[in-house]
């Protein structure tokens, strides 16, 4: 795959593109719009080489129906933050049945009828209720200094849930407070945030600490997916506040 994203590459230099699709006969280089903008990104312009290696260009920017990307969270790397966000947005227009009928759901117009008549709307990155105003909720204004351990790591502590001998990864930890307390009470901490510490390590631990996190997702969809996320990271146990 990279050595054929490479003469695709050399072959249309300056080609910007996020997506890329290979097979023996053909590549491509596709341009859709940011992912983190749009629930349902619209495809800009692409690049196709066949067999003798002559470019195709098409671009859609202009179209007023283009073709449009679903289920966007597979084509990133499994540790990307903002597969749970993706995902349920996913698995709502699953648990819908708007996937089922494949040959309407590949553009815009057709995608945006099927979500009206479902009663939804997309907004940006978000799938809405047709009648419901779009809600932008400042996740890190939530997040507090504290001088000690929070409520939820002082009570794994207190009921041995949390050992000396345990590594504890706090997902979604905000200002770090208390991976830094924990740190210097000798335990091993790490935390990750994606407003306050997004360049934290992401990796499994003895112990997740999912404090204060899921009650400041508005959609239900977006919080089991941010569940299951973290639960993955978990050997021992996680705790959920």
């Amino acid at each position: 795959m990279r050595q054929a994203v490479a003469r695709a590459e050399a072959a249309a230099p300056g080609f910007e593109w996020n997506v890329a699709k290979a097979s023996p006969d053909r590549q491509s280089l596709l341009l859709y719009e940011d992912f983190s903008k749009s629930a349902f990104p619209a495809l800009l312009r692409s690049v196709s080489f066949d067999a003798d290696g002559v470019p195709s260009i098409i671009d859609y920017s202009r179209r007023d129906n283009p073709p449009i990307l679903h289920r966007k969270e597979t084509l990133l790397a499994p540790d990307d933050p903002r597969i749970p966000a993706f995902a349920a947005i996913t698995r709502r227009a699953e648990d819908l049945g708007l996937f089922k009928d494949t040959k309407r759901i590949g553009t815009r117009a057709n995608w945006t009828a099927m979500l009206a008549e479902a009663g939804l709307r997309v907004d940006g990155p978000r799938l809405v209720a047709a009648g419901e105003a779009a809600v932008d909720v400042a996740r890190e204004k939530t997040a507090i200094s504290r001088n000690g351990l929070s409520q939820p790591a002082s009570l794994m502590i207190r009921y041995g849930m949390l050992q000396p001998d345990h590594e504890l990864f706090d997902y979604g930890c905000g200002r770090g407070d208390d991976v830094a307390t924990l740190r210097a009470n000798g335990y091993s901490a790490f935390g990750w945030d994606p407003n306050f510490l997004p360049g934290g390590e992401r990796r499994p631990a003895d112990i997740v600490n999912l404090g204060f996190v899921i009650n400041v997702i508005e959609d239900p969809h977006e919080r089991e997916e941010t569940l299951r996320a973290a639960w993955g990271y978990a050997s021992r146990g996680m705790a959920v506040s």
